[in-house]
Parts: C-alpha cells; structure tokens; sequence
C-alpha cells in the first residue's frame, strides 16, 4: 500500500521507514498535485511581474545563474545557453544503500508539495515515481559542496535528462537539504533497533554474570530525576525480571553498575535523533523559496536562504554515533568480565584459548568505534559563493560505521551471555527468552559436541541474492544436519561427525553445497522432504524448515530452473525434478559426443525420450543456420521430435529451444519448417550484436517473428520496421 502525501506533515519518520526500509511506493494526495500547479502558475506571475518592473532583477537561478552567477541577471542569449540537464553530477565513492536513496527521494518531496518550489506537479509525480524502479547509484562519499548539490545531481541526472524543466525546476531538484533529512532518518530508524538489542544483551550479561541488581533499584527514578535514565532503568529491571534469585553478595563491577545512566544517555541521544528527522523531514528547505500569495504579497515572494544547510542533522547523527562508540566500550567491558568471572568462564570455555580470542575480537571492534565517534566540525574547505560545505553525509558515514562496530559486538556478547545460561541449566528470565532461543538457535553446534564445521569456498566469492533470505536457507540445512549428527552420535559414538559447506562458481551460478557425515535421511522423510508438517526426520519436528527454505529460493525470482543434462545425469535431472515446482530448461552441451559418429552415436529423437521421461521441460534441439555442423533438416526433426507426446492418453509433449547463432534472421524459416510459433528462441550475438544495442536486438527478433507470424517476407516487413532491417544488413552474410 503505497504512503500517501498531501501536505509535508505526511513524511514522517515512519514513512522514512515504510518508503526506504520496506520498500513501499509514495502516492501524491490530488489537492497536492493541484496546489503545486496553483503555486507554479503564480511563480510565473511573480516573476514576469518582477522583470516587467525591472529587467535587471536578480531571481536566484531563474533570472541569473546558480553559485558565482548570482549577481548578475542572464541576458536572452545566456537563458537560452543554460543546460537543460544537471550539472553538479560530480562527486563519486562508496554509494549509499538504497534504503537511504529511497528516503532521500521522499523528503525530496517536502520542498514540492505546499508550492514552495513552484514545481509543476508533473515534476513532483515523476520524482515520486522514481520509487517504482531501480534508482541510481548515490555515492555516500567526495559530497563536499555547500548543500547537498553534488549527491543530488546524481540521483536526478537521469530524470532531468529524459524530463522538460523549467529552471527554477532544475534548481529545486537539487536544492535544500533532502539528504541530510533521510541521513538523520536513517541513523533514528536504525538506533531503535540497536538501543532495544542493546538494553537485551547488556541484560542478558547481568543475568549471565549474576550481577547484583540494586543499581537498577525504582530508587534511582527519582533520585536522578533524568527521564532517559528513569525509562533506562525500568527497561533493565523488566528484561532481568524471573531471573536468577542467588546473586553475587557484593557489589558489580563498574561496568554492570553504570548501565542505566549509560543507556539513559542513549536514549537521550536517540530521542534528539529522531525529533532532529521529524522536524528535517517536514522543513521546507529549498533555496530561494517560494512563499505564495497573502493579502500583503499578492504574487507571492521569493527569499534567498541557507535551509540546505541542516546543522542540526549533523549534530543529532553524530550524538548517535557516539552514544553507539560508548556502547561499544560497554560491550567490551562485559565480555571481559564473563570471561573473568570464575563463575562464568568455565562455562564458555573448555581451555584458555578456546573463547579467549573474542576478548582480542571485541577489543578490536570497540577501538574501531573510538576512531569513528566523534564531532563532525564544519569544514574548512569552500570555494567562491559556497564557502561552507554541508557534513551531514560524512556524519552519517562515521555513525555507520560505529553502529556496525556495535552490531557485532552485541552479537559476540550475546553469544557468550546465552552459553553461560545453557551451560549452567539455566532458563532465561522471561523477556529474554525470545533472545536467547534466537542466539542459541544460530549458535546449535555446541564445542562439546564433538562436530567439525568446514568451510570450503573462495574468499572473494559473491553471491547475488538477499543476503538474509540466503542465511536463512544455509542455516536451516546446517540446524538439520546438526540435529542430525547429534542423533547419530548415540548410536555411532565413534564416527566422524563434520558438517562441510562449499560454494563455487560455475559460469554465472553460484553452486552452495551443505554435507554432512551423518546416516542419510529416512526414506519417509525424503519422500515428502519440502513439504511442510511432513518433511521432518525427527520426532516432534515440523518439517517447516525446509518447505520455508525452498519457497526463499523461488522467491529470488527464477521463471525456470536451468540444468546442464550431461553433467548431472538422468538421476540428478529426476532428483531435481522431485522436488522443483519450476520448470526445467535442459542444455545438452556436449551432444556432439553422441551425434557426430554413427558407429557410437544415438538418435536426439531416441536420446529426448529419456530426459523428458526424467523430467524435462525444454530441451534444446540447436538451431538452423547454427554455428555447429548439425544440418537444418536434424534441427527440425529434433524439435518435432521433442512436441509429439510421449503417452497417447497423457500427452506430455516438451518444448523444443532454438538457440546457436540465431538471429531475426532464421525466424521466418524456422517458423515455416516446425509450423508452429510454441518453442523457445535464445539469442545471444542476435540480441547484443545489433547495431542499436540491446533493445534494438530484441525488438528485431520480435518484428521477426511477427513477420513470419503474419505470413509477410521479411524484407517487405523490414521497409517499416528500422530494428528488424538493421538486424538483416548486420547478420545477413553470417547465415549460411
């Protein structure tokens, strides 16, 4: 369900998260469209009423240039040299993620909507249609300039290249401070999160270290009178709350003790951080800005003004950051004293250097945040008119990069806190369980288990795919293969117990591979193994696991499943047909083995039998005119070998795939030989060969085929259709 905007009241921090994190569209409310067309329509007035008065007036960046231009109003001549598309597309770095890119686009839209920027509403839908397709890359880094001009020419070059603005829509685009506003956004949404798993992990310490819990006695409420570190307290007492009764008889150490004022400055910290995105997300800061008509200024008025300059963003990320660094050396701290406390060390580890080494780990992460926190001071850089560069993007760069430090070091603590209480047979206080489940859940290979975890792939290995979605497959099958092992152990004390994931790249896939040592899984379990409720080898076991990890997999998006026929056999095709919902694409790249030679060869119409009987869907047959010595006549046969049904009463006919050195050319005699439109036409060389690129190659292959649909020549079909006659003069000679 798209956000919907009417006035700039609408973005709010929770429309940051709706647009950015979960990705939503933004809608724009009719009586916004209809008052920025108003206040458009009286920004010219205002403006032909002002260099009627005085042909010399200076109206920033409608009547002079931007920047240094701006004392001196432009002639005709210069107006008509002015560049249509956005200058300032300059600065270039690591980009910002796209949740951040999306929010920028949102608040882009608080200039636009009440008319302060005298955009037609034409331009405010095409920018909020932005959020319906890939966005370009905005780099988080090299955004020296005053404002944030050199980042937003970025984001809108492509839009100001294929949209007719006016100039004082040029200037809007790139104008105010939109990104300072989604960069505060940002760093709030993101400190929710972290302060709650911040107060839950710093809790799960106590509980594990069995800290005395008077220093979070209701006492201090009132006695601090801070209501960040009254809320501070109450969290702490609610979290350690049901838990263990027999606690250390004297006090904690500094760092227990100190939490709640430590956390209170936290949310002190976050409290600004999100009224500073409140308030940037609603301002209207453009430059100059449009005030409509009142009963004083019947044309409005124009103000030159620094609003693209928010300060106060600055200030609030940093104040983010910095609190994240202070929790850093918090967490730093408290695996320190787990690994000190007699009472706790020997439930983490076996031997010295068994756990040992995340003290070293954790020190590194919480050195990393001390050099990242900090007061983001305004540069001392500048140049002419814009002396006074904006630091909103490297503010949110270094509490980032703070907050990641944090990030790991709760995962680290959280960890040593949940082995404590497993090892001791401990049950969580109750708002904590949820946590320590999750912990312990990811962390099921217990060091006492015996069972080996290998890890064999390339460093440098990149998957696309959601990066969570793919975590989540890979753990559910190493969960089922340790629970696995864990049974086998019983019976089989002294087998080898390891579980191995690899991953490798074959061409443009990337294979993942989960083995494991354990006994194999029951045939029960294999016959209805992605099937939820039925697909569990264990007792008491749902089966949902993988039944969730398949349908991730179809999630990322494949219309079919491609396999290489002769490099996994009939017996991988069946298995894969098992258990795939998709339909299966087969290549027989390495046929030529079996057709080249009529002493050692067999038929394709004999050979597709078996692979269509073991599950295939399409099967490639090669194509006329190919680039390989298979005649046209055995590529037709072929095909129709591969759509006649196999059964007489169940049919089951495939589809044949046309592919090797096909272009627009071989449509309309493929087309007239097979009889049929119901195949599949690969081209690769026919579509990236054209002459006009990409599109044009797709286009010529589907005026092809339209052609020979039709029953026209395709030289007659040519005359009115430019990308199917460039297809025939570039490809003409190379079709025998």
């Amino acid at each position: 369900m798209p956000v919907t905007i009417a006035t700039r009241a609408d973005i709010t921090l929770e429309a940051v998260r709706r647009v950015g994190w979960d990705g939503e569209d933004v809608e724009l409310a009719p009586e916004a469209l209809a008052r920025m067309d108003r206040c458009h329509a009286s920004f010219a007035a205002f403006v032909e009423a002002r260099v009627a008065e005085d042909p010399g007036a200076l109206i920033y960046g409608t009547t002079t240039a931007p920047g240094d231009g701006a004392a001196v109003a432009l002639t005709p001549e210069a107006q008509a040299r002015r560049p249509t598309r956005l200058w300032t597309a300059h600065s270039f770095g690591d980009p910002l993620p796209e949740r951040v890119v999306r929010a920028i686009v949102l608040a882009r839209l608080a200039n636009f909507v009440e008319g302060h920027a005298a955009v037609r509403s034409s331009v405010a839908g095409t920018v909020a249609a932005l959020l319906r397709e890939p966005l370009p890359t905005v780099p988080a880094e090299g955004n020296g300039g005053a404002g944030e001009i050199l980042a937003l020419g970025r984001l809108f070059y492509d839009l100001s290249e294929r949209t007719e603005l006016e100039p004082k829509e040029r200037m809007a685009l790139i104008n105010g401070s939109p990104c300072a506003a989604a960069l505060v956004a940002d760093a709030a949404l993101a400190g929710r999160a972290r302060l709650a798993l911040a107060e839950a992990v710093f809790a799960l310490a106590v509980e594990a270290a069995r800290a005395p819990l008077e220093a979070y006695s209701k006492d201090f409420e009132a006695l601090w009178d801070d209501e960040h570190e009254a809320a501070a307290l109450r969290s702490l007492r609610a979290l350690v709350a049901g838990g263990a009764r027999d606690r250390q008889t004297h006090q904690g150490a500094v760092s227990f003790r100190i939490l709640p004022r430590v956390l209170g400055q936290v949310r002190r910290a976050q409290a600004e951080g999100e009224a500073a995105a409140a308030v940037a997300l609603r301002s209207v800061t453009d430059n100059p800005v449009y005030i409509a008509p009142d009963a004083d200024r019947p044309l409005g008025a124009v103000l030159s003004n620094g609003g693209y300059h928010n300060a106060r963003a600055s200030a609030a990320v940093d104040g983010l950051g910095v609190a994240w660094a202070d929790l850093c050396q918090i967490a730093q701290r408290l695996t320190d004293k787990l690994l000190q406390l007699p009472s706790t060390v020997q439930l983490l580890a076996r031997d010295e250097w068994t756990m040992k080494p995340m003290h070293m780990v954790q020190t590194g992460w919480a050195e990393e945040a001390r050099a990242h926190a900090g007061a983001t001071l305004l540069s001392l850089g500048g140049f002419g008119q814009n002396d006074v560069p904006s630091m909103s993007f490297l503010a949110w760069r270094r509490a980032d990069a703070a907050g990641h430090c944090l990030d790991a070091m709760l995962a680290v603590l959280a960890a040593f806190g949940a082995q404590v209480l497993h090892g001791d047979g401990r049950p969580a206080p109750p708002a904590l369980a949820e946590l320590v489940d999750e912990v312990r859940d990811i962390l099921a290979i217990d060091p006492e288990s015996g069972i080996e975890f290998v890890v064999q792939m390339s460093p440098d290995l990149e998957v696309d795919a959601d990066s969570e979605q793919l975590f989540r497959i890979i753990h559910n099958l190493c969960r089922n293969a340790h629970q696995a092992l864990v049974a086998f152990a019983e019976t089989a004390p002294d087998s080898i117990r390891r579980i191995t994931v690899s991953a490798r790249r074959i061409g443009s896939v990337v294979s993942i591979t989960v083995d494991d040592t354990g006994p194999g899984m029951p045939q029960k379990a294999r016959e209805n193994l992605f099937t939820a409720f039925r697909g569990s080898a264990r007792s008491g076991g749902t089966g949902l696991g993988l039944a969730i990890a398949r349908e991730l997999v179809l999630a990322h998006g494949g219309t079919c499943l491609m396999v290489s026929l002769h490099s996994i056999g009939l017996a991988g095709l069946t298995a894969i047909r098992k258990h795939a919902s998709l339909p299966l694409h087969c290549h027989r790249n390495g046929w030529g083995l079996f057709s080249r030679s009529p002493h050692i060869g067999v038929s394709y119409r004999a050979w597709q039998k078996f692979w269509r009987l073991a599950g295939a869907d399409h099967l490639h047959v090669n194509g006329l005119s190919n680039k390989f010595s298979e005649s046209d006549e055995s590529v037709i046969a072929s095909a129709i070998a591969v759509t006649k049904p196999l059964f007489s009463q169940a049919g089951y006919a495939a589809m044949p795939v046309f592919s090797s050195g096909q272009t627009a050319l071989q449509a309309e005699p493929t087309f007239a030989a097979l009889g049929s439109s119901d195949l599949i036409y690969c081209a690769g060389g026919g579509i990236m060969g054209h002459p006009a690129g990409v599109a044009g190659g797709v286009a010529s292959l589907r005026e092809a085929w339209d052609a020979a649909l039709s029953g026209v020549r395709l030289a007659d079909y040519a005359k009115g259709h430019p990308a199917l006659a460039a297809a025939l003069q570039a490809f003409g000679a190379r079709v025998r």
